[in-house]
């Protein structure tokens, strides 16, 4: 593989995942509790997006009406990562994958993560009292992941479980 065609495969990449971030801060702008329970899901459980974003905030500053709303999002996402819900009336599959994704996210230590996003955006959560997973996190959005051994073998990685 050639050096430039890395460098141009680079550029694309990040460039998709630039064109991702502004849909989530779009998104949140909205203040849809879809939209934001969604991309609450992607903070907490996503192999990467939570990355992809705060390489964007390193170089970027979202204005005062976005900040507000994405606060809301990384708020949501750690209370994703809380205890589980003790509710009869949820399938226990929903548990065993919620379960699931948070192992995975709190082996990539997203709670500290997230909570050095917030401080980023001029709001301290570290005090933020543990709970229980809000029931709005419980639906269980596809989330967009990156698996580099699907890319090699050509198949198409865009999202992941």
């Amino acid at each position: 593989m050639s050096r430039r065609y890395s460098e141009t495969r680079e550029n694309t990449r990040r460039a998709g995942w630039e064109r991702l971030v502004l849909q989530f801060i779009d998104d949140c702008a909205t203040g849809s509790a879809r939209d934001l329970t969604y991309w609450a899901q992607q903070l907490a459980y996503a192999p990467v997006f939570v990355n992809a974003f705060a390489v964007w905030l390193r170089e970027n500053r979202p204005d005062a009406g976005q900040t507000g709303k994405l606060l809301a999002a990384i708020e949501l996402a750690l209370n994703g990562l809380d205890a589980l819900p003790e509710v009869h009336e949820i399938d226990s599959s929903a548990l065993l994958r919620l379960a699931r994704r948070q192992a995975d996210a709190l082996g990539l230590r997203r709670r500290m993560v997230l909570k050095s996003l917030s401080r980023r955006l001029g709001r301290d959560l570290d005090g933020l009292p543990m709970g229980f997973v809000p029931h709005r996190m419980l639906r269980s959005y596809p989330l967009i992941g990156w698996k580099p051994e699907a890319e090699l073998a050509g198949v198409d990685a865009g999202r992941v479980n």
